[in-house]
């Protein structure tokens, strides 16, 4: 996993924090589009090498196949339904929430915040780049 899907998750990870990362349901798709084993092959790698922070730790998150279904569709919604109920979790704050109200820090000096910031950054200085070979001086 490279660019904005790194990206993505890495911010997910800073806006929940370990302490709710069991609130996170973790979904592969697209199994249609391979046959089996390969599409077995590819979510292993997710599992171990991807998605194994959030998966390898006392509040897992939780992991599942979404299938082009209905069906997969409406147990993936239960098994989130069931997952937020049963947790004993309902009530603790994400680690974005901790920081802005027990800790008063602005979004941008959040740990997400910090960033998202350097992401749009490094993003808006690639652009400025690119728009530089085009300008004629």
């Amino acid at each position: 996993m490279r660019g904005t899907h790194a990206d993505g998750f890495e911010i997910l990870k800073a806006l929940c924090g370990r302490d709710t990362y069991s609130r996170i349901f973790l979904a592969t798709s697209w199994w249609q589009i391979c046959d089996a084993e390969e599409g077995t092959k590819r979510e292993q790698e997710l599992r171990d090498k991807i998605w194994a922070h959030v998966l390898d730790c006392p509040n897992s998150a939780h992991m599942s196949r979404l299938e082009n279904t209905p069906t997969s569709a409406w147990n993936l919604v239960e098994d989130i339904l069931a997952g937020v109920k049963g947790s004993g979790k309902n009530g603790q704050p994400l680690k974005v929430q901790r920081e802005m109200v027990d800790e008063k820090k602005k979004l941008p000096k959040t740990d997400v915040g910090r960033i998202v910031n350097v992401k749009s950054e490094k993003g808006i200085h690639r652009w400025i780049e690119k728009l530089r070979q085009f300008i004629i001086f």
